[in-house]
């Protein structure tokens, strides 16, 4: 109460044309209009269309129910066909004489079906020569010693090669069956014998027990002559619709009509839908009152939600147009004469959003300065990085020239090639491929052909002492990244991880990319590193800034790869399963 007499209070002493007289007239608006718009529109559409919202679902329902059926049955009359047509039947068609393994084959075969169509009741093979019946309960028997005979009948009076689909009930009580029988014929005239499916009605309509069907009145099937194959009530199932008063109205109605009728002082909707295939029609009915209790109490509860809606839109206007607008005064005030804010900011222990915006607007220039900073921070220290390699390119032409007049001297003490001049040799190829200083990216291709030089110089080194073995795809060959990075993390294993083992060791370099993403895994099967050691190395590559030893290692490559790509990128140390060390380091894929 106290806040709505300090709102009116505000709305008095503010001109009907300010940001915030429009703007609660606005947000109001806003909220009432489209409510009862929205209310006047459902209530009246609903009101009128209640009979025809009833219809259309109970229409949906039924033809559901109507699709569903059918399907099964014409699935199942279908397999039925294609069942006569296989070639293990029609051997037994045609030579009816004791085939044990033939035999076996059709009965696990019939079995089958019943553990994919658990509405499938039984299953049958007939052969009318030798009067065979093959079951689906794995039983091969005579046509005298079959319980199951009704069936028979209607065998016996098929007169076409189509399949024929009667309702029965097995020894005249439950189960309640749709039988399909197939006939076989071996030639046009002549009839060798059946496929017979028993479907039981009752499992075939136990997936209609659904929350979605749960307010059905009557769901019934009806054949031609008036007799009722299935029914939501059990007791009707078998019985005839036109000897049932109560059920005598539904059963009249006609084909694809919906109507409404009265049955036992209760208003239901029913619909007749006839199958597209069979001699039967599906009936289904609905309680009116369902649906109209449920449209009653949502007239109620819409017209309820208006009322409170038009109570609280206006406290709620008013309060968000005065807590919304009365800091812009506040903010425009402190931007003018910004010394009274920033002296009273300090002393605040809970600063508002207003005084939030302030400060991002008065941090702005501020933090502009300090990232020109950082950013001049993060080139100088990658300048830092490139000291040490650029400490051997001081004077690359006399160091070039100096390389080979030494490995002549070698050549000339032998007078033949030796493995001091092919050292200088190699060394001296590898100082051509450093000693470009215009561009500190080189391909991948040219650091592998680096780093190459360098492993067949420590070969020289320590000779049968280790191998190593490239995995990486050709199509990566034109990647970008940093030069001598691979070289110092092969040089890593060489020393810290082959060589103290003093046995033959294998170096492999895993090369792949995924998703923009560059991956080296560089691992040795060498003497290793504790893991204190390698979680304190790990936690150095994290830090932003690493103060260079001197050499150019996995600092120096974890610090110019976070340089350059950022903080994501870098290396990290993860113990090898071969005992070894395994090095890993990812950059963007740039060509």
């Amino acid at each position: 109460m106290l806040h709505l007499k300090k709102s009116l209070s505000y709305i008095r002493t503010y001109k009907f044309s300010s940001l915030f007289v429009r703007n609660t007239i606005i947000t109001f608006c806003a909220i009432i209009v489209p409510v009862f718009l929205l209310y006047s529109v459902t209530y009246t559409l609903s009101r009128n269309n209640t009979t025809e919202y009833i219809s259309s679902i109970n229409q949906e329902l039924c033809n559901t129910i109507k699709n569903i059926t059918d399907t099964s049955v014409d699935e199942m009359t279908k397999l039925a066909a294609t069942t006569s047509f296989t070639e293990d039947v029609t051997s037994l068609m045609l030579f009816p004489s004791s085939d044990s393994e033939r035999d076996n084959r059709l009965r696990n075969y019939l079995k089958n079906f019943l553990f994919v169509y658990d509405y499938l009741d039984s299953a049958y093979i007939f052969c009318e020569d030798s009067e065979k019946i093959i079951c689906s309960d794995l039983r091969v028997t005579n046509l005298s010693k079959l319980e199951d005979l009704e069936w028979y009948e209607t065998y016996e009076n098929i007169t076409s090669t189509k399949s024929s689909v009667k309702f029965r009930k097995y020894k005249n009580h439950y189960p309640y069956l749709l039988t399909i029988v197939q006939p076989i014929y071996t030639t046009p005239s002549r009839r060798a014998g059946a496929i017979v499916f028993n479907i039981d009605v009752k499992k075939l309509f136990h997936s209609f027990k659904t929350k979605e069907f749960s307010h059905i009145k009557h769901l019934m099937i009806i054949n031609s002559d008036g007799q009722i194959i299935y029914s939501n009530d059990n007791n009707k199932i078998s019985t005839f619709a036109q000897e049932d008063e109560s059920l005598q109205e539904i059963a009249s109605i006609e084909n694809r009509s919906t109507v409404t009728i009265e049955s036992n002082g209760e208003n239901l909707v029913a619909t007749h839908l006839s199958s597209r295939t069979y001699d039967w029609g599906y009936y289904c009915s609905i309680p009116a009152s369902h649906y109209e209790s449920q449209l009653l109490e949502l007239f109620r509860t819409i017209f309820t939600m208006l009322f409170l809606s038009l109570i609280l839109s206006m406290i709620i206007s008013i309060y968000i147009s005065k807590k919304v607008f009365q800091p812009i005064e506040n903010i425009m005030d402190t931007l003018d004469s910004p010394a009274p804010w920033q002296l009273s900011e300090n002393n605040k222990k809970k600063p508002t959003e207003a005084d939030y915006i302030l400060q991002k607007i008065f941090n702005a220039k501020q933090a502009n300065q300090l990232l020109l900073e950082e950013q001049e921070k993060r080139v100088e220290m990658l300048k830092h990085a490139q000291t040490l390699m650029l400490q051997l390119q001081i004077n690359p032409h006399f160091l070039g020239n100096t390389l080979n007049a030494i490995n002549w001297m070698a050549v000339e003490l032998t007078m033949s090639s030796n493995d001091v001049s092919k050292a200088i040799s190699m060394l001296s190829n590898m100082h051509k491929s450093i000693s470009d200083t215009t561009n500190y990216m080189t391909t991948l291709e040219s650091e592998i052909e680096y780093t190459q030089q360098y492993i067949e110089l420590m070969k020289l080194r320590y000779p049968n002492a280790f191998e190593v073995v490239w995995d990486f795809d050709d199509s990566l060959k034109n990647a970008k990244l940093p030069r001598v990075l691979l070289q110092p993390l092969v040089e890593n294993a060489i020393y810290y991880g082959i060589v103290p083992s003093q046995k033959r060791g294998t170096i492999t370099v895993k090369i792949s990319s995924e998703k923009g993403v560059i991956s080296v895994v560089i691992l040795d099967n060498g003497v290793g590193m504790n893991e204190e050691k390698m979680n304190q190395m790990n936690k150095e590559f994290l830090d932003e800034y690493v103060c260079f030893n001197g050499s150019i290692g996995l600092k120096n490559v974890n610090q110019r790869l976070r340089l350059i790509y950022g903080e994501t990128y870098g290396v990290e140390l993860k113990q090898s399963e071969s005992g070894g060390v395994e090095v890993h380091l990812h950059f963007p894929y740039i060509t």
